[in-house]
This record gives structure tokens, C-alpha cells and sequence, in this order.
């Protein structure tokens, strides 16, 4: 997500109209033309920018024009050097904070980006559109004060259907589901022919689990405007969970021919390939998300993960040494190497490493999790495992994954009962999910309830077809 660009041109009009400074220039200067062809735009931009006989702030107002070219252009540090220059000439030109806001929020500068943006609302503290801006800088810096943002530009403009599509995303984020979808659905009825408002909806159903109407929304959107890229990656994220795994990845495959660096179309299509079956196609995707994230551990991690999987284990623990190199006081290292050992049933080894994790980071709920989990594969030290996800489940409450692999040990310990009322909680949370629906397939066949494990045990299959085959691998069969 990045923060919502501004169109500069048309601001500028309406500052040199309200400054008479358009009187002091051509009548139409391409510069501030957004129909104008893009050399001649750029060609006016500069000639009134260097010219010192007109005024400070018309040149100012032309350089931040410029500025908004020349990031298009993939041209950032120019255009910073552009905006600089133009809050020189006229430190009192909103335009110019907003888009040096911008360029310095793609750079990942977000501190900076938010100062900037705080500057122009200080200028013009009613400007709907740079608080909404701001917003979602916060919401990038994980500052809940960006809902508070959305409320002041919904105030400002009440029918403004984008404002009501950024609330509504910063609700759905915030868990506000039913809020999320009453601004959705009255952002749908204030601008039908926008697409991105079907597709905003659409995302709000998918976090209700409502995919069948989830599904609906992303598909008209996508059928007014196919070049979605974000669309399809959230549709075919949907498709992955819903078992359709070969129309998930033609969603990816067209949202990455756009777009080829889209990490997250990326990760989601190298995950679809090692689950239907094609580790090869997987194992390019991987690579290349590794060479893209170069410096970075995580994606080494993935990697590390997925050749674990697939029992290449002297190439798992070769990116998780790169990646230890990386981040040498990281747990989720120490945590993955005792996957790899756990995959290899080199128990000894597994639990040492997470151990030694759990010394770094003993209220890490993932890290906590995972020692747990591993001693749930294993069946063995079940105490203890219960113990761990018990305190994964205590310090995030709202995690299905967790209360899942505490059902997974309450299983080993033959409590079926407890066990189910696990699961349960793990399919309340999160529906989807093909593991707790398996273990309840399980669990409901042991107790006698036929048609409802063998239901359960369907729909586990169906979002993930390998899953039969990893709970052998822990003994584990309907």
C-alpha cells in the first residue's frame, strides 16, 4: 500500500487562478495541462521553473509539476532535488509537501513522508484528499490515529466514495468488519462505475469469509477493468482457499505479466505451484523473490521452508546459513533450522533449536507456537507442548494457527473432547483453514459422527490437496 497520490495539475490550476499568477504567463501553459503531451509538459514545467522574471511561486508550482513527472518516470532523487527547490521558492505551496511526501513514502522514508504530509495540513488543514493521504501513512506505520484521518475527510466530504473506500479498508483492518462493509456497500452506491469499489467490498467479504460474494465483487470489478493487478492477487488468493488452485494461478500469471516484480503475486503463486504439484515452477518463483529481496531474510527463509518440504535438506539449511548471516540474533533463524531438523524426525536437534529461539524470544507467540508444534509432531514432551501453545494462545488470542496446534497436541494426548473444542475455535476464527477442518474430520470420524468428518475431511482436500499426505507423515489418518 502506498499512500494516495495527488493529482498536482489540477491543484496548480486553482492555485495560479486564485494567485493571479496565471495572468503573469501564457494563457494555458502546457505545464499545467494534463492532456499535454508529456514531452511538451515537461518542456513548459522546466522553462517556467528556470525562468526568473515570473513570480516565486508560479516557478515553485511548476517545479513540483515537474517533480510529479519525473517520479513517474522512476526518476526519484530529481524529483526530490525539484521539491526541494520548490519549497525554497515558496515554503507555503501544500502541493509541493504532498508529493515530496509521496516520493519519500515509495523510498520507505515514512517518517519523513508523514512530516511532509503534517505540513501541508498544517497550510491547509480542510484538504480531504491530503488527509486521507496521511491516513494511510499512518496505517503504514501502524499508527491507529489514520482511521481518526478517514473520520475528519468523511466529515469534510460525506459522498465522497474514495474517502469511504479508505475507511473502510482502515476498518477492515482494525477487525470493524460490520463498519467496513456499511462504508463499502455506500461507496458502491455512490460511484457504481468505479471498480475499485467492488474490489474494496469484495475484500471486506473476504475477511468475513463470505466468498461467495467476495468472489462476486472481485469478479465484476475485474470485468471492468482486467488490468487489476492487487485485484487478481486477492482473487486468486481466495480461489487458493477455495480449491481452485489452476484458476488461482492464472489470476497470478496475469497479474505478473503487468506487473513482474509483485512480490506478493509472487510468494502466492510459488506457494499454489509447491501445493498442485509442481515444485519446479515453484522453486523459480522462490529464486526469484530471493534475488528481489536481496539483503533480506525472510524471502532465504520461504525458501529454506519450501526445500524442506521438499526434503532437499542441504539446500534448506544452505539459505538458512545466508540468512543467519543476515540476521545473526534472529529466533525465526534459530526457529526454522529446527524445522528442517523436524522434517528430517531429528528430534533432538529440532527441539534444541527452538529452545535456543525461546531463550531470545520467549514471548514471541510465533516462536512459542512453533516449539510447540514441533513437540506435536514428534508426540513426544506433550506436557510441555501444551504448555507453550497454551502461552502462544494467551498472547494472541485471535490467532487460529496457534489454538490449531494446541488442538494438535490435545489430539496426541488422546482428549478428543478438548481437542475438538480447539478446533472449533480455530474454524471460528478462520473457516477456511484446511487444518483444523482435517483434524475435525478426524476427530469426528473417532467419535462415531460419519458424515460430518468425512464433510470436513472434503473440504480440507479441496483447499489443500497435500494435506492427507503431511498427517500421515505424522501418523496421523482419517
Amino acid at each position: 500500500m502506498t499512500p494516495l497520490r495527488i493529482t498536482l495539475a489540477a491543484g496548480a490550476i486553482l492555485a495560479l487562478t486564485a494567485t493571479g499568477a496565471m495572468a503573469q504567463t501564457d494563457a494555458n501553459p502546457a505545464c499545467f495541462i494534463e492532456e499535454a503531451a508529456p514531452n511538451e509538459r515537461m518542456e513548459s514545467c522546466t522553462a517556467l521553473g528556470e525562468d526568473q522574471d515570473i513570480p516565486a511561486n508560479l516557478r515553485a508550482l511548476a517545479l513540483t509539476v515537474r517533480a510529479s513527472q519525473l517520479s513517474d518516470l522512476g526518476m526519484a532523487d530529481k524529483a526530490i532535488s525539484d521539491l526541494v527547490q520548490a519549497i525554497k521558492l515558496d515554503p507555503n505551496l501544500p502541493f509541493a509537501y504532498v508529493a515530496r511526501s509521496g516520493i519519500r513514502a515509495d523510498q520507505g522514508d515514512l517518517k519523513g513522508a508523514l512530516a511532509d504530509i503534517n505540513m501541508a495540513l498544517k497550510l491547509e488543514p480542510d484538504k480531504g484528499d491530503t488527509l486521507v493521504s496521511r491516513g494511510l501513512l499512518r496505517m503504514m506505520m501502524e499508527d491507529k490515529g489514520g482511521l481518526a484521518d478517514f473520520e475528519r475527510a468523511i466529515s469534510i466530504d460525506p459522498h465522497n466514495a474514495d474517502y469511504l473506500q479508505m475507511r473502510s479498508m482502515a476498518r477492515r483492518h482494525s477487525g470493524d468488519l460490520d463498519g467496513a462493509l456499511a462504508d463499502a456497500d455506500l461507496a458502491v452506491k455512490l460511484a457504481p462505475g468505479d471498480p475499485s469499489n467492488f474490489a474494496s467490498r469484495g475484500a471486506v467479504y473476504a475477511a468475513r469469509h463470505d466468498n461467495a460474494r467476495a468472489l462476486a465483487d472481485y469478479d465484476r470489478a475485474l470485468a471492468a477493468r482486467p488490468d487489476m493487478s492487487q485485484v487478481l492477487v486477492d482473487r486468486a488468493e481466495l480461489l487458493i482457499k477455495t480449491g481452485d488452485r489452476a484458476k488461482a494461478i492464472a489470476d497470478l500469471d496475469q497479474a505478473l505479466a503487468s506487473s513482474p516484480d509483485d512480490i506478493d503475486a509472487l510468494r502466492l503463486r510459488a506457494w499454489a505451484y509447491s501445493e498442485s504439484i509442481t515444485p519446479e515452477k515453484a522453486q523459480a518463483d522462490y529464486d526469484r523473490l530471493v534475488t528481489l529481496e536481496a539483503g533480506k531474510y525472510e524471502p532465504l527463509l520461504d525458501r529454506a521452508y519450501f526445500f524442506g518440504e521438499q526434503k532437499r535438506y542441504d539446500l534448506a539449511m544452505a539459505d538458512i546459513d545466508r540468512a543467519a548471516s543476515l540476521a545473526p540474533r534472529s529466533a525465526e533463524v534459530m526457529s526454522a533450522r529446527g524445522d528442517v531438523f523436524g522434517h528430517q524426525r531429528d528430534w533432538p536437534r529440532a527441539f534444541a533449536e527452538y529452545d535456543k529461539a525461546l531463550r531470545m524470544a520467549p514471548k514471541d507467540p510465533d516462536i512459542l507456537n512453533g516449539a510447540c508444534w514441533v513437540r506435536g509432531q514428534a508426540a513426544q514432551d506433550l506436557q510441555r507442548a501444551l504448555d507453550l501453545c497454551s502461552q502462544a494462545v494467551a498472547l494472541a488470542p485471535d490467532a487460529f494457527a496457534f489454538i490449531d496446534s494446541r488442538a494438535f497436541v490435545q489430539f496426541r494426548l488422546g482428549d478428543l473432547d478438548k481437542a475438538l473444542t480447539d478446533v472449533n475455535a480455530a474454524l471460528a476464527l478462520n473457516p477456511d483453514a484446511p487444518e483444523p477442518r482435517f483434524m475435525r474430520g478426524v476427530i469426528k470420524l473417532r467419535q462415531g459422527h460419519e458424515a460430518e468428518g468425512k464433510a470436513d475431511l472434503a473440504a480440507a482436500r479441496r483447499a489443500r490437496p497435500s494435506i492427507d499426505e503431511e498427517y500421515a507423515s505424522y501418523g496421523v489418518t482419517p
